[in-house]
């Protein structure tokens, strides 16, 4: 078929003015030219359509109307043979069509399969949830999980911000990887806790029964791999003041000088005590020979309000304690009977510890 009498044939078909005689001989072009067949199909599919079809029609007028000498936008039409149009036309439609799929297929799937169902808790809120796969949840504070739609279907994969507990459902063929700052959990079926707040310069997974395999990786370079036994407690520290201290348990140092490792055991033998690790999701906020910044920390986000240190000395001490009670007040004066002298003032939401 002649490229002009294809394009007359277009140009019907999008008036809607197409006989019955010329659809079959239009469809006959279409079926026995695949370059035809392509140009038709993404000239007058809708979404993939660069314009309306009004403005496809009046650019295919303004072409038959220059064949014939008739310009009628009184400008200077270069006139190429329809054939030559027609391969040109086909071959930047093919392109245009096949970026289009990449970036709106990649796009769209990225968009819609990413990380897209969240849950989330607030300041002083706790939430217990169970996932598609069966998975309870129990998630602390100010926290985030995020995951994708084929969850338990494709994957199990999550994203992690603040501090979560898991009893994962088992699964051996389709493990869980939890992604939080710099670590990556991978696990079948356990339970275990991970704490990793944007604002903390540390990050921890505390397992409890099972196993799990850890990732740690700083700059997406070098990464180090862990097995992990029940009881112990893998603690990330991106303090770089940290590298100069003595550690009193187990430690490794990962390829950065960003980050250490530290490996301790959380789960004491013979002791009814709950761990401060996994204490929170049962309402109680327990510390073990924790850093007083830490522990600051982690009242904000339990009683939501904002504390400010004016008192830099005080972040040396490490503190061990129970607390149970409602009001922040109750907790800073059960900190000062342990011996740290300071004191503290509140006005409206904010605590000022000096």
């Amino acid at each position: 078929m002649q490229g002009e009498r294809f394009f007359e044939l277009i140009h019907l078909y999008l008036s809607k003015k197409i006989s019955a005689e010329e659809q079959v001989e239009l469809d006959s072009a279409i079926n026995n030219d695949e370059k035809l067949s392509i140009l038709f199909k993404e000239l007058t599919k809708q979404k993939n359509m660069m314009v309306g079809p009004l403005e496809l029609e009046e650019k295919f007028g303004k072409i038959m109307n220059a064949k014939r000498g008739r310009d009628v936008t009184n400008r200077t039409v270069l006139k190429i043979s329809r054939n030559a149009f027609l391969k040109y036309a086909a071959a930047i439609l093919i392109g245009i069509f096949t970026c289009s799929v990449l970036y709106y297929g990649i796009f769209n799937a990225y968009k819609v399969d990413n990380f897209s169902q969240k849950i989330e808790t607030k300041n002083g809120e706790r939430k217990n949830v169970t996932l598609p796969d069966g998975t309870h949840v129990w998630l602390n504070s100010a926290s985030t999980i995020s995951y994708k739609k084929s969850f338990g279907k494709e994957n199990r994969d999550i994203s992690l911000i603040g501090e979560a507990y898991f009893e994962v459902s088992k699964n051996q063929n389709l493990p869980m990887y939890i992604n939080a700052k710099e670590l990556t959990v991978k696990v079948v079926g356990t339970s275990f806790n991970v704490r990793s707040y944007p604002d903390e310069n540390r990050a921890e997974a505390s397992l409890v029964e099972g196993k799990i395999e850890l990732f740690i990786n700083k700059d997406q370079k070098d990464s180090k791999f862990l097995q992990v036994i029940p009881g112990e407690k893998i603690s990330v520290n991106y303090d770089k003041k940290l590298n100069n201290q003595p550690i009193n348990f187990e430690t490794s140092k990962i390829p950065t000088k960003d980050m250490i490792i530290q490996k301790s055991i959380f789960l004491k033998n013979n002791s009814s005590d709950v761990p401060a690790e996994i204490a929170w999701k049962e309402n109680k906020l327990v510390f073990d020979q924790e850093p007083f910044d830490n522990i600051i920390s982690k009242l904000e986000k339990w009683y939501d309000v904002q504390i400010e240190i004016k008192n830099d000395s005080l972040k040396q001490h490490n503190l061990s304690g129970n607390m149970e009670s409602d009001h922040v007040e109750d907790v800073l004066e059960l900190l000062k009977s342990t011996g740290i002298e300071f004191k503290f003032k509140k006005e409206n939401n904010l605590i000022t510890i000096y």
